[in-house]
């Protein structure tokens, strides 16, 4: 069974097999308002990107059996690209694509670089120090409350 999210216009814009019909169905049948029909399909389409960005990832991963340092780059940078504020993409998948991008980019750097420890550990305290210092930073598309 397919799941369609409909827009405005009439036109599926998502669509996702099986354990979202109930979702899906919820909303075709009006019983949220407009208003909150759209923070729920903002949601949905970001669930989506969301999934669709890790599967990747783990595949990626995978293929260059470096699954394990994959979790844990996922489980420390993508906390932190949501909550310091910085740079932000116009769109969803935008996101998902360059999230995507540096995750790849990190595990090929783990994979084929070799760093002195005291290099990396030199790394990871001028980064903290400068996360801690700079973040959250306010940006056009993702404004601070």
């Amino acid at each position: 069974m397919k799941c369609c999210i409909i827009n405005k216009n009439g036109e599926a814009y998502l669509c996702i097999g099986g354990y979202m019909s109930n979702i899906g169905r919820f909303l075709e049948n009006n019983c949220i308002d407009e208003s909150e029909k759209e923070i729920v399909m903002f949601g949905l389409k970001r669930l989506a990107v969301l999934i669709l960005s890790s599967v990747i990832i783990f595949i990626l991963g995978t293929l260059f059996h470096e699954i394990w340092r994959t979790v844990l780059l996922m489980a420390l940078l993508l906390p932190l690209r949501q909550n310091a504020g910085g740079f932000h993409l116009k769109s969803q998948y935008g996101c998902g694509i360059c999230s995507v991008l540096i995750l790849f980019i990190a595990i090929l750097c783990l994979k084929y670089l070799a760093i002195n420890h005291y290099f990396a550990i030199c790394l990871v305290l001028i980064s903290a120090t400068t996360i801690i210092m700079m973040a959250p930073i306010s940006n056009a598309n993702n404004p601070l409350d």
